[in-house]
């Protein structure tokens, strides 16, 4: 490895350590004809992996999938049991995940709280604005945005 890599980023690291080898060798510098081996030692990263970053001319590229969340999950059939909890101010997803499972859902307590963490926001109940004069810290310069986190007013 490089003792002046200071960054983790792959790109950075396999450009740095590619124009190293470019300095060394000079003139018989050639992309398509550089040592992995080499490559390897300096960069810490498998032959395997720089086999298949150099058909990509060294470019890194994401995972394909990278942002893509499935249209259909286990979960799909029963997101109405669920948001009605929710509506109801039952956020604890053990108790959520009990009662899916009296209706028949076979999947994991992993998959419920991720649930639950995505739409939490969406159905916890928060002070009304109508009352929220009613309450003394309001009067003191703090508002209360949709989120339900009060911030001073500038």
């Amino acid at each position: 490895m490089h003792e002046d890599a200071t960054c983790n980023d792959l790109q950075e690291i396999i450009t740095q350590a590619i124009n190293e080898i470019k300095q060394e060798q000079g003139e018989n510098f050639s992309l398509s004809k550089i040592n992995l081996a080499e490559l390897e030692r300096r960069t810490g990263l498998s032959r395997s992996r720089l086999r298949r970053l150099k058909e990509n001319n060294f470019i890194v590229t994401p995972h394909g999938r990278t942002g893509q969340k499935a249209t259909a999950t286990i979960l799909t059939g029963y997101s109405g049991i669920i948001d009605g909890l929710l509506q109801k101010g039952v956020t604890n997803s053990s108790v959520c995940f009990e009662r899916l499972q009296e209706a028949g859902y076979t999947g994991g307590l992993t998959t419920v709280k991720t649930y639950i963490a995505d739409h939490r926001v969406f159905f916890v109940k928060y002070f009304s604005l109508k009352k929220a004069s009613e309450f003394p810290f309001f009067s003191k310069g703090f508002s209360l945005p949709s989120a339900g986190i009060m911030h001073p007013c500038a």
